[in-house]
């Protein structure tokens, strides 16, 4: 999968590989109960593949008919009806909607939010599962926080928007300059369209789509507790992405490697409390959760998996469990916008980026933590660029990845066309 699998031309040219095992494909045989509320974005329509014992679905393209979308048969209930791909979170209410900005209250209350309603569903899951004598494994996924920034009150006017800091790299001449080749892609706004006043307004959106979800979070919290389950679940808090809203002179997101973008949370609460409360500076992977998942769960991960378990971390150890890791990019959406590939090293001081769009990249993090300096070509640093390139050309080659060649989507549905 190179991008998200949603409802356009070509896209039935990439599908996950029906052989591919999902980490409910390895703790279902093992005696798990393993459900999947909200988003899944995976092209498999309403299976959910291994999470076959309890499921809950919105947005057109993750179900295989409306009756399966539970969104559009509880607004029917309410004499509501959501529109556009049919998920109903983005769903504003049109006279208090700013559409300069995207900002403004959804149409549905807090309790039949479509977030609400799949975290309703995911504490029945909990309370279900309590029924059960046999371990279980719950994703639940929401869209929030994301553009456009709708959710319900009181989260949408929970921030004012004159708190509101904007990025230091705000103003980066470098980004739109130097980077225009990769720049291309239709999921990125100049903030030349809007004022600071407006931007702070996005952002105050943004942190209330956060507690938001915060919110809802407890709500699981709380529902784990009830049943006496907390001590003995392992419990995981992350993110897809980030946003830049502002940062580097765009909002949204593509074809870029910055902080902003890819150091996204992460929060793991071990099962009988055994972890030391903090924050660890080490660098981990979302490709680390899988063996991390199976480790606690007690079963054996296959030798295929690039990632590996960090439960000592989770632990309290200090010891750093990688020297460094991988990121990589194809493009926002396929067949649609043009293909921007990316590939990137990160160890704990420096990034380097491999573009076939424009120029490479390699910041030093601690002189430059906003990322405003490419050092690409600075003789100073050519010989920490070697070996970085290096890394990453190792890790490529562990994996499998036949970067520079990368999928191409089908000749007839890539467009080429300037946006």
């Amino acid at each position: 999968m190179v991008a998200n699998h949603q409802m356009r031309p070509g896209v039935d040219q990439m599908l996950m590989r029906k052989d591919l095992k999902l980490i409910a494909d390895y703790l279902k045989p093992a005696g798990y109960f393993c459900g999947y509320t909200g988003k899944w974005h995976m092209g498999t329509g309403y299976d959910r593949r291994g999470f076959s014992d309890f499921k809950a679905a919105h947005f057109n393209f993750d179900v295989d008919r409306p009756e399966e979308n539970e969104i559009i048969q509880h607004a029917k209930k309410i004499g509501e009806e959501v529109t556009g791909r049919h998920q109903g979170g983005i769903d504003p209410d049109k006279d208090k909607y700013d559409e300069t900005i995207c900002f403004g209250p959804s149409r549905f209350g807090l309790a039949d939010h479509p977030a609400s309603l799949m975290c309703d569903r995911a504490v029945e899951f909990i309370h279900h599962a309590d029924s059960l004598d046999k371990p279980f494994m719950l994703v639940w996924s929401t869209h929030e926080p994301h553009p456009p920034w709708v959710c319900p009150e009181p989260f949408i006017s929970m921030y004012n928007s004159d708190d509101m800091n904007l990025p230091e790299s705000l103003r980066d001449p470098y980004t739109a300059t130097c980077l225009k080749e990769r720049l291309r892609e239709g999921h990125l706004r100049s903030v030349e369209q809007w004022n600071d006043d407006q931007l702070r307004q996005m952002w105050a959106g943004y942190l209330g789509e956060v507690s938001f979800v915060d919110f809802l979070t407890g709500r699981l919290m709380a529902a784990l507790h009830q049943k006496d389950l907390f001590d003995n679940t392992l419990i995981i808090f992350t993110s897809d992405h980030g946003e830049l809203l502002g940062s580097h002179g765009f909002i949204y997101k593509s074809a870029l490697m910055f902080e902003e973008l890819i150091h996204i949370p992460l929060i793991i609460v071990p099962p009988g409390g055994d972890s030391i409360p903090g924050r660890s500076p080490e660098l981990v992977s979302h490709v680390d959760l899988m063996p991390t998942i199976l480790n606690y769960c007690g079963v054996e991960p296959p030798d295929e998996l690039h990632g590996v378990s960090i439960a000592s971390l989770i632990e309290g150890d200090t010891q750093p469990v990688r020297e460094g890791l991988a990121g990589e990019y194809h493009s926002c959406s396929w067949a649609e916008d043009p293909l921007t590939p990316l590939r990137m090293w990160r160890t704990s001081n420096y990034k380097y980026i491999e573009s076939q769009n424009g120029i490479d990249e390699f910041y030093n993090l601690v002189d430059d933590p906003h990322e405003m300096n490419n050092l690409i070509d600075d003789p100073h640093y050519q010989e920490q660029i070697e070996e970085m390139r290096s890394a990453l050309s190792d890790w490529l080659k562990k994996t499998g990845d036949t970067w520079p060649d990368v999928p191409e989507p089908p000749v007839g549905f890539r467009r080429t066309e300037p946006l």
